[in-house]
This record gives structure tokens, C-alpha cells and sequence, in this order.
């Protein structure tokens, strides 16, 4: 998750830093060219596109890779070298390539729980009328989810695969649970965007980091492995989620370009119709975060009782001050799900990713919403919730 400085963060108690792959630097492929004459002037760049991707898709997927409009520059100093490109006669987008956080985790602007809950019955499987793809952490092995969590109402890979030995939950288990519980009549299609377990990142953060971050790099594979699984078919996706996001490190630090570069992908195979859900973020800090903030993407927070959205400072819920982000409120606080444990095992969990779970999954249906004040502020369908009573927009 992208933050701000060392004193801030000890300040606010997130575990938040400033995370990016060490020299390298994304840019758009038809300004990989333009950018390596330019990088001359400070020691040079090379091509690193082909290499880096290889690294992060399947072996099955490698010949995707130029399709994605991506290019990877080896630089000496990636912050150094973006901040140089925007300041030419005819600037260069470009932008290190940072780590983000599901928003909702314990590690990164974090909500509330996960905490025990009671086992709930869920709504029955139904035959699938269409398909809401998911980029999370993972989901966890088929027989620790019970049928309605089973194929063909979850379709992965073997990569999208999440072990939960030592966490609490599965995030991405957790959210597909809830999607499953909104809308039992779409199938959730989820790969994996899994955290940063090898270190390609490096943080300015100091302290332990209590679960590392994914890289841009990791969303960006798993859209691609999103639009090859349903190329063939493009009608059947109704809706993409991201409970994931980060903050920008600074003004000369970028917009988390790859994952713009990844998001424009994905609406050159499946068009401006099918929707963008992210998470709008869960700390009371007021900068914008992506992708939520971008404009073809919306933008969820969570809402308690009444439809108030509620941000969390080191577990302490607080009232959100005004986000100038955020185009969504949906239930957020303490909902139930599957915590991938076992196959009943259930935790309730608050937060912005659950939120954007809940958003998706209602728009996917064609459910009914309430517009104010330019806000769209979806209603609770189908969720059952622990830890508080009666929590009803």
C-alpha cells in the first residue's frame, strides 16, 4: 500500500509505507520508445518488458504479454526516472511500480476483524445467468468450501489458490462469499493477485509489516488471466471487482500507472458497459486512493447503519469525513462470510473490500439503488451479519 512518510504513518498507527519494486519503471507501450532516448540523460534505460511479465504470468499466458499496452523500463532510480519524464517538453506518463493492499486486511488501512461469527445458511445455488469476475488474494482449495462455493458457481485456476494457514481468513474467500450471498445467481470468476511473499518490494516503512502487499504487477496478470478466461465470451461478465487499493507516494510518484495500463485492458475486451468496483479505502487519511479514484472506476465505501460511511483508525471505527472519491456507500460493517478455514467455518469482517464486494454483486443483478448528492448508495440484499444487531441501510 502506497503512503505518505515513516513519521506519518507511526502517527496515524497504519501500517502503511511507500512500497515499489526497485528499478524498474512502467510506461505505456507507445512511449517505450520515447522514454528510453529521453532516459539517456540519466545513465540510460533497457527494455525489460518481455523478462519482467514472464516473471508474473503463467507459462500458458507468456504470448499474451505483448498484448498488453505495458512497457518495463530498467532504471537506475524508477522514482528519479518518472519525476524526469513528466517534466519534459512533451511529458512521458510514467510511474514506479508500487504494491497495493486489499483494503479490509489486517496489514493496510485496514477495517475491523476478521471475528468468529455463527455458521449461516446461505441462499441456494441457482443456475448461472452471468459472471462477476474478482482480482483478490485467492480462494482457498475446493474442499474447504461448501457447494454453493464450488464449481461452476467459482471459477479459478490453480494459481488462484490461497493457503490460510497462519491468517485468520481468506480475503478473496471472504469476498466471494459475500458475492455468492448477494447474488446467488451469477458465479464468481477469481484470480489471484497474491501478497508480495518474495520481496520484490521495497518499503520506506519502518517496523514490521504484519502481511506484505501485492504488486501492481500481480493485478495486472490477473486481469489478463481474466480476459483470457472469458474472451470467448465477453456478454457473460457483468462486473469486475477490486477490493484492493493505494494511496499515491507523492506528486512525482504517478498514478499507479500499470494498474490504469491493466484497467484499460480490461475495457478494450469487455467494453465501458460492464462496471468497475473498487475499494474506496478504509483510513480516515483524505487521499485519493486507486484504483477507486480513477474515472472509469467506482469507487465504494462502507456504510454503517443509515447508510454513514465509516472509516477505521487502528481498528477504532470513526465517521468518514467528505471523500471527494467516492461514488459509492454499501454495507460494510461486520458482514458474515466463509473464512476459508474449513467449510463452515465463518467470520464477520468490516471494511471498504466488502462493501465493494456487496456494490458489485447488486449492480451485476440489476438491483435498485438511491442516488444523493451524486452518491449512489446501494441496499442491503441477501447479507447476514455478526457482532451488531440490525444493521439496515
Amino acid at each position: 500500500m502506497a503512503g505518505t512518510s515513516d513519521a506519518a504513518n507511526r502517527g496515524n498507527g497504519h501500517h502503511e509505507g511507500c512500497h515499489s519494486i526497485p528499478g524498474v519503471l512502467a510506461v505505456h507501450t507507445e512511449d517505450l520508445g520515447s522514454a528510453r532516448v529521453a532516459m539517456k540523460e540519466l545513465g540510460g534505460a533497457r527494455d525489460a518488458t518481455r523478462r519482467t511479465l514472464s516473471r508474473y504470468l503463467p507459462e500458458r499466458e507468456k504470448d499474451r504479454s505483448a498484448q498488453v499496452p505495458i512497457g518495463i523500463l530498467a532504471v537506475g532510480d524508477a522514482h528519479e526516472a518518472a519525476a524526469y519524464l513528466a517534466t519534459l517538453r512533451r511529458p512521458i506518463a510514467a510511474s514506479p511500480i508500487h504494491g497495493v493492499g486489499f483494503e479490509g486486511h489486517r496489514g493496510f488501512m485496514s477495517g475491523a476483524g476478521p471475528k468468529p461469527a455463527k455458521p449461516f445458511t446461505a441462499n441456494r445455488p441457482l443456475k448461472t445467468r452471468g459472471v462477476i469476475a474478482v482480482v483478490d488474494s485467492g480462494i482457498v482449495d475446493p474442499n474447504l468450501r461448501p457447494k454453493w462455493m464450488q464449481k461452476p458457481f467459482v471459477l479459478h485456476d490453480r494459481e488462484d489458490i490461497e493457503k490460510v494457514d497462519k491468517e485468520p481468513a481468506s480475503h478473496g474467500t471472504f469476498v466471494t462469499s459475500i458475492i455468492r450471498q448477494v447474488a446467488p445467481d451469477h458465479a464468481v470468476s477469481i484470480a489471484a493477485a497474491p501478497p508480495d511473499t518474495d520481496g520484490a518490494l521495497v518499503t520506506s516503512m519502518r517496523g514490521n509489516v504484519i502481511d506484505p502487499p501485492t504488486t501492481e504487477l500481480d493485478v495486472l496478470a490477473a486481469i489478463v488471466r481474466l480476459v483470457a478466461r472469458h474472451r470467448a465470451n465477453p456478454s457473460e461478465v457483468k462486473a469486475l471487482n477490486l477490493s484492493l487499493g493505494a494511496s499515491a507516494c507523492g506528486a512525482n510518484d504517478g498514478f499507479l500507472l500499470t494498474i490504469e495500463i491493466a484497467l484499460d485492458y480490461w475495457r478494450r475486451h469487455f467494453g465501458d458497459g460492464v462496471p468497475i468496483y473498487a475499494a474506496g479505502g478504509n483510513s480516515p487519511d483524505l487521499r485519493p486512493v486507486y484504483p477507486g479514484a480513477f474515472a472509469c472506476v467506482n469507487a465504494v465505501a462502507a456504510g454503517a447503519k443509515g447508510g454513514r460511511q465509516q472509516v477505521w483508525d487502528n481498528g477504532t471505527a470513526r465517521n468518514a469525513r467528505p471523500r471527494s472519491w467516492i461514488t459509492d456507500v454499501a454495507p460494510g460493517v461486520w458482514i458474515r462470510g466463509l473464512s476459508g478455514k474449513s467449510v463452515s467455518d465463518t467470520v464477520s469482517w468490516s471494511g471498504s473490500s466488502f462493501a465493494t464486494a456487496v456494490a458489485s454483486a447488486l449492480a451485476a443483478r440489476g438491483d435498485s439503488f438511491e442516488v444523493d448528492g451524486g452518491t449512489t448508495y446501494w441496499q442491503d440484499r441477501g447479507l447476514t451479519y455478526g457482532n451488531v444487531d440490525g444493521l439496515h441501510f
